[in-house]
């Protein structure tokens, strides 16, 4: 009895053990939000630990086992051997490697820092610097401002040609397309010898067409319009056919077009020039017999109606554009006023009746605006002798621009009166 007494008390001793050690841990879990283990979980973690470790220690012997038995094969089969020099002098490429991409670093931020306190006109030469053609172009610009010099003699100034040539030729593709170094072509071109400009057109005829449309580039091509021989006009003509259309109505195609076909092109040229408005077909194959519009319709008097068409389709966008200013377009619009009939007549005049001021200054223009104030219903003329308001003495005073105000005073109708005439300009 007195065994099993003692049995019970221990037993029970134990249970207030375990409580009171819950008691605490629950405690302790409200004040810091932590569980902390008892004693004999802590070991069993530690064993538990110990035990991961063993199996990762054995799974990289493992896999170093079969490093070697791989290398082993290798050299089974006859892979060749690396030294421990070569080893040393990867590491130290790679560290090398390191290094710089780290001075890189340092210097790209370094450089930032830099253009931060740098002003705008420090910043425009760091960039300037940074294109591959910086050199040339600062060696051939040194030379042409002493090459455009008044007070420079002839023969100096066929030296520094010379020179500037030397360093010009090769590259002038590079060199046309910025504002500064364009002027060192041009200046090539107006003062340099015939071989010269020869070897330079050579250089640049392919792209006659894409330097026309540039803001810079197309000074290049009006200089050697006006500088060049006839060949060279011609051909650089013949690069317009095909696109005509589209390079009217481009901004600064236009004027390199317009000055080509006003001041440089002959009879041919012109008509060649102009077909391409009748239609796609002109535009490819070019018309040898046929000269004007009217010559073509009386040899193909089938295609006036689609001829018409297309030239309707081809003024209208030029119609909203500065192209309408064009010498080349007064002609166009004059051939399709000539052969068209009145219904036509009447919407081309409806789109046209703001602009007609802008197109009195040339011949074709001046009749153009004539058939649209004899042609054009009342509203249209009040609306033109509105766009004439403040141009009155101007127009009165050109060569051909005073036909459209005698246009006007020839067309009476009940829209007109005493007050209405003083007050665009006409009286007093």
């Amino acid at each position: 009895m007195a065994e099993s007494e003692k049995i019970i008390k221990k037993k029970l001793k134990r249970k207030r053990e375990e409580t009171t050690t819950s008691d605490v841990v629950k405690k302790k879990v409200k004040k810091t939000g932590k569980v902390e283990t008892p004693k004999g979980k802590k070991e069993n973690t530690k064993n538990k630990k110990d035990e991961i470790k063993k199996k990762k220690i054995g799974s990289k012997e493992q896999s170093k086992s079969k490093k070697t038995s791989n290398v082993l094969e290798k050299k089974k089969q006859g892979y060749p051997k690396v030294n421990k020099k070569q080893s040393k002098t990867f590491s130290g490429s790679s560290s090398k490697t390191q290094k710089t991409k780290q001075s890189k670093d340092k210097e790209e931020d370094t450089d930032e820092k830099n253009l931060k306190e740098m002003t705008a006109k420090e910043r425009k030469q760091v960039r300037r610097k940074l294109k591959s053609n910086y050199e040339i172009a600062a060696k051939a610009k040194t030379i042409w401002e002493a090459v455009r010099r008044h007070d420079c003699s002839q023969e100096k100034r066929r030296k520094l040609l010379t020179e500037l040539y030397v360093v010009v030729k090769g590259k002038a593709k590079e060199l046309i397309y910025a504002h500064d170094t364009v002027r060192v072509i041009q200046c090539c071109v107006q003062y340099g010898s015939a071989q010269q400009r020869t070897e330079l057109f050579e250089e640049l005829k392919d792209e006659i067409k894409t330097l026309s449309k540039s803001k810079y580039s197309k000074f290049y091509v009006l200089k050697m319009l006006k500088y060049g021989t006839k060949d060279q006009r011609d051909q650089i003509i013949r690069s317009f056919y095909g696109n005509v259309a589209k390079l009217v109505r481009h901004k600064e195609a236009g004027d390199v077009l317009e000055s080509a076909y006003n001041n440089h092109a002959n009879a041919k040229q012109r008509n060649s020039l102009l077909e391409e408005f009748y239609g796609a077909k002109y535009a490819v194959f070019k018309t040898e017999n046929e000269g004007s519009l009217s010559e073509l319709l009386g040899n193909q008097p089938d295609k006036k109606w689609s001829i018409l068409g297309y030239m309707k389709e081809a003024l209208q966008p030029v119609l909203d554009k500065s192209a309408i200013k064009h010498s080349i377009v007064h002609k166009a619009l004059r051939d399709y006023f000539t052969h068209a009939d009145q219904k036509v007549k009447a919407d081309m005049i409806e789109q046209m009746r703001e602009i007609v001021v802008q197109i009195l200054h040339t011949q074709d223009g001046s009749r153009v605006a004539m058939q649209c104030i004899w042609n054009g219903t009342a509203k249209d003329r009040k609306a033109i002798i509105k766009s004439f308001k403040t141009f009155v003495v101007k127009i009165c005073q050109e060569e051909h621009g005073h036909l459209a105000i005698i246009a006007i005073l020839d067309c009476v109708d009940d829209t007109w009166s005493p007050g209405y005439h003083s007050d665009i300009g006409l009286c007093g």
